[in-house]
């Protein structure tokens, strides 16, 4: 009995491998990128594997688990091994930032509050949460203001929403819409020199519509990006750092991923345990404002765990 579990674990995972690597080829169906989207499960899945059948002295499988495993630790390896240069502390502003996917139907206002008062970041920035929601974060939050942004015509096009520490001055805003539905912020702060940063939520990868959606958003943040000197992008870009598209929005954006040297943390879904969760929430940078520590925060109830960037100014 054992030995077919493993049996079927073993030929799961080899599909799964397969799959993977077919999506870097092969743009279409849709589908075969979803499998993109679990290499730390597969890098646990192969060592489980490797142990048994070294076990069984089954040696042309341990050979097989081996590999699966070597190429799945080299991709992870990056995010696990800290980066000294990109986290070098600066002797200059460093500020607090926090990105939360609140899930309307499920968050904890006290968490949320709590987890703010707590860090006291700067900026919050919201996605999903509700107008009666976020005026009861406002209303136990004085030391902030901000604004909501409605939802898109479409189901999936969520709300975003910020919050900025009232003491910093005005806040520059603009809304922006990469997928021409789901709303996004652009927010500014005189200040704070150099800093632009960008909330985003866009659709999920649930069918061709959808998935087609959610990349014609990633290649405009690209072009976006681009065109700018200093950036720093948050949001759930319902992706995660091993697909083909989120490799091309780096490359054509000029952007860095936070999550290099800080771990290969995952941010949904919180029910699970963490080993079983993916990283779709980022934090992405380019130009002065550097991310020199990325956490993940605690659950608040949300399906999501809110992630929490500590940003240095490195303008020489």
């Amino acid at each position: 009995m054992l030995d077919r579990l493993f049996s079927i674990g073993f030929v799961v995972l080899s599909l799964s491998m397969i799959a993977a690597g077919l999506a870097h080829i092969f743009p279409t169906p849709w589908w075969l990128e979803l499998f993109t989207h679990f290499i730390s499960i597969y890098a646990l899945g192969a060592a489980v594997l490797t142990v048994y059948y070294f076990w069984q002295k089954r040696r042309e499988r341990v050979f097989i688990c081996l590999t699966y495993f070597s190429l799945t630790l080299s991709i992870i390896a990056p995010y696990a091994v800290p980066n000294s240069i990109l986290r070098a502390r600066s002797n200059q502003q460093e500020i607090t930032v926090i990105f939360a996917n609140t899930h309307y139907s499920s968050v904890s206002v006290e968490a949320l509050v709590y987890l703010i008062l707590q860090r006291q970041p700067s900026f919050v920035f919201f996605a999903e949460l509700k107008e009666a929601q976020f005026a009861e974060v406002r209303e136990q939050l004085p030391a902030y203001s901000g604004n909501l942004i409605p939802g898109g015509p479409d189901p999936w096009a969520h709300a975003v929403s910020y919050l900025s520490l009232a003491e910093l001055g005005e806040v520059e805003e603009e809304v922006v819409r990469f997928d021409n539905l789901s709303p996004g912020l652009v927010v500014t702060n005189k200040s704070l020199p150099d800093l632009q940063m960008q909330a985003l939520h866009i659709f999920p990868p649930r069918s061709d519509r959808t998935i087609n959606l959610r990349d014609i958003a990633l290649a405009n943040i690209a072009k976006y990006a681009s065109k700018q000197e200093n950036l720093v992008v948050l949001g759930d870009l319902n992706i995660t750092n091993f697909s083909p598209p989120f490799e091309r929005m780096l490359e054509d954006g000029g952007l860095l991923d936070a999550r290099i040297g800080s771990g290969m943390f995952g941010s949904w879904p919180s029910v699970l345990p963490t080993f079983a969760t993916i990283p779709i929430d980022h934090v992405l940078y380019k130009g002065a404002w550097r991310v020199c520590k990325l956490e993940r925060g605690p659950n608040i109830g949300s399906d999501h765990f809110p992630l929490i960037a500590t940003l240095c100014y490195n303008k020489l």
